[in-house]
């Protein structure tokens, strides 16, 4: 009987600690980016672009600042402003919702598609409805913090023949995930 009783006490206490047991990961093991590409996170960031014309001495610049919300892993939703100006051509602002979704990640990148449709308007001209599609290749420095290229076809919804048809964007990415 004490034997049966001494074989229970042990199992129970083998079984609970295993039970109860917790993985625990050093930092330099820990996953980097996609631990924040899950729901329940917040993505803010956004892009820039800056260049130069030499043979027409003009510029251009466009800041795009953006707050999504994981809702579900790898797919965020929320907005998005878009500001461009230039030397030649009146300055635009552009507001409206944006979603992100991240086809792949490894523990340093993560490759998304993004799609916005902005409520367009501009210093001259007429206002319009404005559409993004975007690729973006994210490279995790820290485990929060993502910096990387991206590249965007850009377009009117409402068939202005003065609004930006067609036209096709490079910037720089950089993202905060908390």
């Amino acid at each position: 009987m004490f034997q049966r009783l001494l074989v229970l006490a042990v199992s129970l206490v083998g079984f609970s600690t295993a039970a109860f047991a917790q993985e625990t990961t050093s930092p330099e093991h820990r996953p980097m980016g996609p631990l924040y590409i899950s729901q329940g996170h917040l993505e803010v960031g956004g892009s820039g672009m800056y260049d130069t014309d030499a043979t027409g001495g003009g510029w251009n610049l466009m800041l795009s600042p953006k707050v999504e919300y994981f809702v579900l892993n790898r797919f965020s939703v929320g907005g998005t402003v878009l500001y461009t100006d230039s030397k030649n051509a009146s300055s635009e602002f552009q507001i409206g919702p944006s979603i992100t979704y991240y086809l792949t990640h490894t523990s340093k990148w993560a490759i998304s598609l993004d799609q916005s449709v902005r409520y367009a308007k501009r210093e001259v001209g007429d206002n319009y409805v404005a559409g993004q599609t975007g690729l973006a290749f994210d490279y995790f420095f820290t485990e929060s913090i993502a910096f990387g290229p991206s590249v965007s076809a850009l377009y009117s919804f409402n068939g202005d023949e003065t609004a930006p048809v067609d036209a096709t964007r490079f910037a720089l990415n950089f993202s905060l995930f908390l």
